[in-house]
């Protein structure tokens, strides 16, 4: 079995950054719900939380690979 390449600090901080962006739209949208469609809340959330738990998700995977997992 081929061994995964190490992940730079680079790419760990691009990962991290990616999901406090998604973190802060959400937040900014949670913000202006009230003065919001329903739809149009609903399909911006879910626009911005699946590239939230892909993002989550890498930083799972580098994480548990950085643990030797």
């Amino acid at each position: 079995m081929a061994e995964k390449e190490p992940v730079s600090l680079d790419a760990l901080n691009g990962l991290l950054k990616e999901r406090q962006r998604y973190e802060e739209w959400l937040a900014a949208l949670e913000e202006k719900r009230a003065n919001t469609s329903a739809s149009v809340y609903q399909r911006v959330q879910a626009d911005y939380q699946t590239p939230l738990r892909e993002a989550s998700s890498k930083l799972a995977e580098v994480a548990e690979g950085r643990r030797g997992g």
